[in-house]
């Protein structure tokens, strides 16, 4: 192999080429490579933890039905034929954390949720779902939001919802980006 020779062989083993091989057929494939780039973006884990129940408290009703509703803020309206025995009730709280500009927004129950008694025979509806964010605590690379849940409780008559302890399970849910 003389100077020239070697330099265009070098040369051609530089150059990007279409390549053309011939496959079973014996037709003309061309194809040619390319690079790409490729990434990872690791973010804080977001987390959201129940640290209070929705709670509507202790509530006498004597013949007929009523409402009793509690605000996300920890305010409690008593409607209808019902008084209150005691003072101890609480809107849920839920802490919210992740990183920075990750929290969106909270999605409530959209129906009505119910409550069933003990033997489960009868039952009460949770609706008019309410949210508010109370207080946000920023870290360097984090966010902590309470986020408070508020409802209303419909009190049904004495023989549809006679005295007792009623609970029931509802979801909601945190979006975050």
């Amino acid at each position: 192999m003389n100077y020239h020779s070697y330099c265009l062989f070098i040369l051609l083993l530089m150059t990007p080429v279409m390549v053309m091989k011939l496959n079973a057929q014996g037709v003309d494939i061309f194809s040619k490579s390319s690079s790409a780039m490729v990434s990872a973006n690791i973010v804080i884990t977001c987390e959201a933890n129940e640290t209070n129940r929705l709670d509507f408290g202790k509530v006498v009703r004597e013949v007929s039905q009523g409402r009793i509703e509690v605000s996300p803020n920890g305010t409690r309206i008593v409607e209808g034929d019902l008084s209150v025995v005691n003072y101890d009730f609480s809107p849920a709280k839920y802490s919210f954390s992740g990183g920075k500009g990750s929290f969106s927004k909270v999605v409530l129950p959209n129906t009505s949720v119910i409550l069933t008694n003990t033997d489960r025979t009868k039952t009460m509806i949770v609706s008019d779902w309410k949210t508010e964010i109370k207080k946000t605590t920023k870290g360097k690379d984090s966010v902590i939001k309470e986020v408070c849940l508020g409802a209303t409780l419909n009190v049904k008559d004495v023989q549809e919802s006679p005295a007792d302890y009623y609970s029931g399970t509802y979801e909601i849910t945190f979006l975050y980006d």
